[in-house]
């Protein structure tokens, strides 16, 4: 390369801190890439020659120089390296032309020894500073006055957890034993550099020796081997050379002279398992995490009575279509809260799809031969569908939490939680007017008898029967027909309190709802005639 060019190599290289790639230098065409290196210098590329920056945090003359503000740049050519200083060539090099690469011995080996000089300095003044500091922690006594202690803590910024002199102590002599681990890392940390270095020297000098033997050793006519071949690089490289033979010789220029003496033989290791498995380790890992989040669900049609058996992503989507906006972070009951309360008037459509109030039918009166007074066997409660609205408070924790969500979303009773427990309570709460309201009315019933001979009137009356009124003493009345009688009032007194509350609440609610109430007062209404057709009491 021209003197010129590489100028501007080592101008673009120190100025251009954050450029990577391939940048048209001066735009000719000549491309140039840059990069940085592991340990933080710049790097320049062109045409198989590399410029390097100096490394400041060397402790050579030259990472000194550079410390200190000079631009040093390394022109990495065989057999020697060249050196740009300040925007000049200080040293030249093959791959410079137009410099006069330097003749005699190498030197750099006039500088190793600038280098070795001054870091022997170094160490010695580190010495001397340890030797300092280990004087002055044995001139410092601990038996000294506390004044003096915490004064030693300020001034060598020692943390003090504590008031007492005690805690002072504790607090330096800690602070004592971290500064000779400090050291001790220091110390082996100098000598490890040392030690790669003579190692390194050693390597290199066996490697010479061992290929100066094999070209001793081959004959002139085969080409020379390099000593070690350790991947395809180097079959790839004795493949050239074979055909570079073959060839007739061309008149070799210094370009070529330069690029076959920076080709050397390049040692690639050969890739580990650990990388492989490594891989395979992450492959696993992220299919588990996608079969766990699963894949959306292209029929967004939900049933919403099994929102559970959906997957996270698929409620996601859906609430995307339907416009409903949760908080990032939202779990999955959140989003299946939403979806049933945005759904909740579809859902109390399903229930109710005749329109009307549809009210369970009453227990069977007695018949006109049967005595009232007269035992008879108490049958069982038939038991309530899951589905029905009208819930029985007292056995709430029968039903399933699907059925407990539902009520919540008919009735739009506010839910804090997602438990089963928490749905009971809400449940209860919304409830306890007409609860209280119920034992009230047991209390202030203090004659059950007569009421219940009124009722059975009435309803002989409505059914057109005639019944002959009896007469009985309440001591003659068993227990058994005593806890049938009662069953029968609280069922009345809980369908009047449903009955009351829910009209209450449709006073206020859509025009829809108040058509429903309008189709159930019908009913209510209704003749004996259309009561025994549709099978609905009032």
């Amino acid at each position: 390369m021209e003197e010129s060019f590489a100028l501007a190599i080592h101008k673009a290289l120190h100025n251009w801190r954050d450029v990577e790639g391939e940048v048209d230098l001066l735009g000719d065409g000549e491309i140039v890439s840059f990069s940085t290196a592991p340990n933080g210098c710049r790097v320049a590329e062109w045409r198989g020659h590399r410029l390097m920056e100096q490394n400041k945090s060397k402790s050579t003359s030259w990472g000194v120089k550079a410390k200190k503000g000079a631009r040093i740049t390394w022109v990495l050519s065989a057999p020697r390296w060249g050196l740009i200083q300040d925007d000049a060539i200080v040293r030249g090099c093959s791959a410079i032309k137009g410099s006069k690469p330097s003749t005699k011995a190498d030197p750099s080996d006039d500088e190793e020894e600038e280098d070795k000089a001054y870091s022997k300095q170094t160490n010695a003044s580190e010495d001397e500073d340890e030797e300092e500091e280990e004087e002055e922690e044995e001139e410092f006594d601990m038996s000294n006055k506390i004044t003096e202690l915490r004064a030693f803590t300020k001034k060598h910024g020692i943390k003090v957890v504590g008031r007492k002199k005690e805690d002072v102590l504790n607090a330096i002599t800690k602070w004592k034993k971290q500064r000779k681990l400090e050291k001790e890392a220091r110390k082996a940390k100098a000598a490890k550099p040392q030690e790669d270095e003579e190692a390194s020297e050693d390597e290199n000098a066996e490697q010479d020796e061992e290929e100066q033997e094999e070209r001793v050793k081959t004959p002139a006519k085969a080409p020379a081997r390099p000593a070690k071949r350790r991947s395809k690089a180097g079959l790839t490289e004795r493949k050239a050379e074979e055909v570079e033979q073959a060839a007739p010789e061309a008149p070799a220029t210094p370009e070529k002279e330069e690029e076959a003496a920076v080709s050397e033989p390049v040692e690639v290791e050969e890739e580990t398992p650990v990388v492989e498995e490594q891989a395979a380790r992450a492959e696993k890992i992220s299919e588990e995490s996608e079969q766990d989040e699963g894949e959306i669900d292209t029929d967004l049609d939900l049933d919403l009575d099994k929102l559970d058996s959906y997957n996270l992503k698929t409620l996601k989507a859906y609430c995307e279509e339907e416009g409903l906006k949760l908080p990032a972070g939202a779990r999955k009951q959140d989003y299946i809260t939403a979806i049933l309360d945005h759904n909740a008037d579809i859902l109390d459509e399903d229930d109710n799809h005749d329109g009307a109030m549809v009210e369970a039918p009453k227990p069977k009166s007695p018949e006109p031969n049967q005595v009232v007074g007269a035992a008879s066997p108490v049958q069982a409660e038939p038991k309530q569908d899951e589905n029905d609205e009208d819930l029985d408070l007292d056995e709430l924790d029968r039903y399933s939490i699907a059925t407990l969500k539902k009520y919540c979303a008919d009735e739009r009773i506010a839910v804090a939680g997602t438990t089963k427990e928490a749905y009971v309570k809400a449940i209860l709460d919304y409830n306890d007017s007409e609860r209280s309201w119920l034992e009230v009315s047991r209390a202030d019933d203090e004659s059950p008898r007569e009421e219940t001979k009124t009722s059975d009137k009435e309803e002989a009356k409505r059914d057109g029967e005639k019944k002959a009124s009896v007469e009985c003493d309440v001591e003659e009345e068993t227990e058994e027909t005593e806890v049938a009688m009662w069953k029968r009032k609280a069922a009345k007194w809980k369908q009047r309190a449903r009955e009351l509350q829910r009209f209450n609440e449709l006073q206020t609610k859509s025009p829809h709802h108040q058509m429903r109430r309008a189709s159930g007062n019908n009913k209510e209404n209704a003749s004996p005639a259309q009561v025994a057709k549709t099978g609905v009491r009032a």
